[in-house]
């Protein structure tokens, strides 16, 4: 198996580029953007994921909550592929996560708060990902 390369999303043309080529998957507090890897088979793992996250200035107004959110997003994001990888194949190119609440503290948002909003959207993507290219399809 080989190894995970997680990197971070660099550039004003990555991120329009994943956004027209991904598919979108809402949560109440958040939103992901995923692109896909087309894989043939088992053998064919990919080895580098891009990392993107976000979250407007008007839903957080003090750089100290945005940063937080996003460091908090990046971790979640960097557990769940981790565990992913380590069960077997990562289906993912690309990954932005659009945050859409604050708290009022940056305190008040905690690492397990944001892995159970995000989980379950990537978990939704990756069975996606499952159901989506397991299939035969004749173009």
């Amino acid at each position: 198996m080989a190894k995970l390369r997680i990197a971070p999303l660099k550039g004003h043309e990555a991120f329009p580029k994943v956004f027209k080529k991904s598919k979108k998957f809402t949560g109440r507090d958040a939103v992901l953007f995923v692109e896909f890897s087309l894989l043939e088979s088992e053998s064919d793992i990919l080895k580098t994921v891009s990392l993107g996250v976000g979250i407007r200035k008007k839903t957080a107004r003090k750089a100290v909550m945005r940063n937080r959110v996003k460091r908090l997003l990046r971790t979640a994001m960097r557990n769940f592929l981790k565990n992913m990888a380590a069960g077997g194949n990562v289906p993912f190119t690309a990954i932005i996560a659009i945050w859409q609440s604050a708290p009022e503290h940056p305190l008040q948002l905690r690492l397990e708060y944001v892995e159970q909003a995000l989980w379950p959207l990537l978990e939704q993507a990756r069975q996606y990902a499952i159901t989506y290219f397991s299939q035969d399809r004749t173009r």
